[in-house]
């Protein structure tokens, strides 16, 4: 037969701590997955000179037109990848779900092994157990013997469980019809103390007797008769059986000659002094809730920077254009090669050839 394990707030909480962080990495694995480069053609960038797909950007060159990539510039086709709603999800994944999920099980290991750790060697506990007993005397002079006890424990811990520190005390109250006496017993130490008729304190070593139950009756003007003797021999009896970390009710023999009348029992399990657990309960979501939005606030630049990469086209460097030094027949579109002079720079007028000889004609000598 299996018994079926109660379910608690921490059992409950550190549940939905386990399946937020499961969620979180498998948000962090999407977002590593994604950033992958895509393998469909169709996502390649387009040339923005003739429209035709660049399968390799960093090349710099169109292969079509021979245009310089730089220069012309990229086109990204239409694609759901590239919408403001998706880049800020794979933002989110890949920047912040990570962070996200080791601090969710750091918060959930440091509460559950510091409550683990403060309840086994630190937390304060206390076992407290009363009983009361209402007993009819035989003596005529007492109308009631009222016999109490208290039994306290005390650990630094669940570990100190086996070896406590321990007090245990009873007392005994004869009442009368005028005034009530009152005799504190020490059971551990033990010892037992009383104030006499004259109100002097008296204390002696050890369990009170038989002998020291009468003395004590009569310090206190109580009459001593056949009867009172007799409650006196059961009420010694019953303090000698009664050893640490037993009842005040001792064995059936005791319990059927001393006319007991009411019995009550109180406590009898540990008790921490702080309530740990709800601390726990209540100061580890607070505190991640605090660091999740740290950690929201801390990344909001990268994810936004990580957003535009994913928006705007893989462009190579101007700085590393191949064709910067290339030859113009090299580069798509019209080569216009600049003449040594400026063409609509104002020509000086051409020289004119001197002046031929004058022709004399030959005179026939």
């Amino acid at each position: 037969m299996t018994i079926p394990i109660p379910i608690t707030l921490p059992l409950i909480l550190i549940a939905l701590a386990g399946f937020l962080a499961f969620v979180l990495l498998i948000m962090a694995a999407l977002g590593a997955a994604r950033s992958r480069p895509s393998t469909d053609p169709n996502d390649d960038p387009r040339c923005g000179a003739c429209g035709c797909i660049i399968a390799h950007p960093k090349d710099g060159i169109c292969p079509t037109c021979r245009s310089s990539l730089p220069t012309v510039g990229l086109v990204l086709p239409f694609s759901k990848k590239r919408t403001t709603s998706w880049t800020s999800r794979q933002a989110f994944f890949k920047v912040s779900a990570f962070p996200l999920a080791l601090w969710t099980l750091f918060i959930t290991g440091l509460a559950v092994g510091a409550t683990y750790a403060i309840d086994q060697c630190i937390l304060p506990y206390t076992w407290q157990t009363t009983s009361t007993l209402h007993a009819r005397p035989r003596s005529s002079a007492i109308e009631e013997i009222v016999i109490s006890t208290l039994e306290e424990y005390h650990a630094h811990g669940r570990a100190q469980f086996d070896s406590p520190a321990a007090t245990k005390t009873a007392r005994i109250e004869f009442k009368t019809d005028s005034a009530s006496q009152t005799l504190d017993i020490d059971l551990l130490a033990p010892s037992f103390s009383y104030l006499d008729a004259a109100g002097k304190p008296i204390t002696h070593n050890g369990l009170p007797a038989k002998n020291d139950l009468l003395a004590f009756m009569r310090d206190n003007s109580l009459t001593i008769d056949p009867g009172a003797t007799q409650d006196a021999g059961v009420i010694a009896a019953m303090l000698a059986k009664l050893a640490p970390g037993a009842n005040l009710i001792g064995s059936g023999e005791v319990r059927s000659s001393s006319n007991l009348t009411t019995i009550s029992l109180n406590g009898g399990q540990w008790k921490s002094t702080i309530p740990l657990q709800t601390l726990s309960m209540s100061t580890s979501p607070a505190a991640w809730f605090f660091g999740f939005i740290l950690i929201i606030w801390k990344q909001r630049t990268r994810r936004a920077r990580l957003a535009a990469d994913l928006l705007k086209p893989p462009l190579p460097p101007i700085a590393s254009d191949p064709l910067a030094n290339a030859d113009g027949d090299a580069v798509g579109g019209w080569d216009i090669t600049p003449d040594s002079q400026h063409p609509f720079r104002t020509q000086p007028f051409p020289p004119q050839l001197p002046a031929t000889a004058p022709r004399f004609p030959v005179k026939n000598v």
